[in-house]
């Protein structure tokens, strides 16, 4: 099993790349797109750790300054090795065999598609904020804590990022406070170790740690392959003789159809604003209150606040509005699109994922309709889909799809494009314009659908 660990920063420094051929699209360069910013420094930590005494006794909520303290030096130096391909030391919080390999191996995945696919994060910051905390039966101090990091690719001043919590459950050994299980609400913990209520012991016992790290396991040689086919041009997902290079480094894009005035049978099919679309996208997916996507909705929503439910296709439903598609007001909630506000109505179709694409594909009568596609990259020369459509992905070696993403950008790396997504699982939780590549849902056994949208009926 291949390991990836730290590598010079240096490698990243290379020119930008022209267009070598007419793009199938219509493009907004970085200055002119609403996504722009401002360069800012990079928060690289160098520093050796600051490690607070452990005083004597259990732990009490007087340990908890402390052991924030260490959570936020942890994971600060985690998240820059994850993106920026530094070094990264937990050995003097961590003893645990079990928990250091799940870390090690969680750390690997993270960094291959960056470092192979030279992804060139720059203007990397990172933040982190205490949600909550509890002491545990098992005299230990459970922390949660929200990460939000904001970066940029490679020749591209657009910010990207990513959004998760994460729970440490810290105890006192020998003087010393130790880190004895870390678990994230992100995909691949989720899928390895179960619901968010029993990740916190999935490593406890030595009978699940196997079946744990056994999982993780496959999932990082999932994922290797992914990403070396990507390069050598053997991934399914690419086009005929395409491949990502290793050493071209691209830049961001805002495609759109050429034509974008749909010629259509009926008079009443009107096109969507994919810009508005993009922009609402970016601007929401990481906001505690998202502004709802027109005013035809009530205020947002969060479903994420539902037990047993998360905020994707709500979201999604809201990226639609906010292209002038019009709701499909109906009697029932098994048809129509529609979403009246809590208590007052909705379809299943605007929150369940199944069922957005069912209508979506299947509309003929008001609101938003689109085109049902098998997933692949874009290239310069065949651009299936852009900015504003819809990508579905199932769980690991299921049928069953489960998530829904929004296309808010592209990446152009010639001749592959790589399409930039944002997606919103809770206001902790969601992507913000980042490379599909570089996604959680880049793994050979995750299933892929697209919606290319076609407009909206009025």
């Amino acid at each position: 099993m291949k390991r990836i660990f730290a590598k010079s920063l240096s490698m990243f420094l290379s020119c930008s790349i022209g267009l070598l051929s007419t793009p199938a699209f219509s493009i907004a360069t970085a200055s002119e797109s609403p996504t722009g910013s401002s360069v800012v420094e990079n928060s690289i930590i160098t520093a050796p750790y600051n490690i607070p005494v452990a005083p004597e006794g259990a732990m009490t909520v007087e340990d908890l300054p402390n052991c924030f303290s260490i959570a936020q030096q942890v994971l600060q130096r985690y998240y820059q090795a994850a993106n920026c391909l530094t070094d990264a030391d937990f050995s003097q919080f961590i003893v645990d065999e079990n928990l250091s390999q799940y870390v090690e191996t969680k750390l690997a995945i993270e960094q291959y598609p960056v470092e192979q696919l030279n992804m060139g994060i720059h203007n990397y910051q990172s933040d982190f904020q205490l949600l909550d905390w509890k002491t545990t039966s098992e005299d230990a101090l459970l922390l949660d804590i929200g990460v939000r990091l904001t970066f940029s690719y490679a020749n591209d001043t657009s910010k990207s990022g990513k959004g998760e919590s994460v729970q440490l459950l810290f105890t006192k050994q020998n003087g010393n406070y130790r880190i004895v299980d870390w678990c994230a609400n992100n995909l691949v913990d989720l899928e390895c170790r179960g619901s968010a209520d029993t990740q916190a012991t999935a490593l406890s016992a030595q009978s699940s740690s196997n079946h744990v790290l056994d999982r993780l396991e496959q999932h990082w040689e999932y994922v290797q392959t992914y990403i070396d086919g990507l390069l050598d041009g053997t991934n399914p997902e690419l086009a005929g003789g395409a491949s990502f290079s290793a050493t071209t480094q691209g830049y961001s894009v805002s495609a759109v159809p050429s034509d974008t005035v749909l010629t259509a049978a009926k008079a009443s099919v009107q096109s969507l604003d994919r810009f508005d679309m993009g922009y609402y996208a970016i601007e929401n997916c990481d906001k505690v209150n998202p502004a709802r996507g027109s005013a035809e909705a009530p205020d947002y929503y969060d479903f994420s606040k539902i037990a047993g439910n998360y905020d994707c296709t709500n979201f999604a439903s809201h990226v639609l509005l906010s292209g002038g598609a019009c709701m499909y007001k109906t009697s029932s909630s098994g048809t129509g699109w529609y979403y009246n506000g809590m208590g007052k109505g909705r379809s299943y179709s605007w929150s369940g994922v199944p069922y957005l694409y069912s209508f979506l594909v299947g509309n003929s009568t008001k609101g938003p309709f689109g085109t049902a596609l098998a997933f692949s990259y874009p290239t310069m020369q065949n651009i299936p889909y852009y900015l504003g459509d819809i990508i579905q992905v199932a769980p690991a070696n299921s049928s069953t799809f489960g998530h829904t993403v929004v296309v808010s950008s592209m990446y152009v790396s010639n001749p592959v494009v790589d399409p930039k997504i944002c997606s919103r699982t809770s206001s902790t939780s969601y992507n913000k314009d980042i490379r599909f590549s570089h996604s959680p849902y880049a793994a050979t056994n995750r299933q892929k659908r697209v919606v290319r949208l076609d407009g909206y009926y009025a």
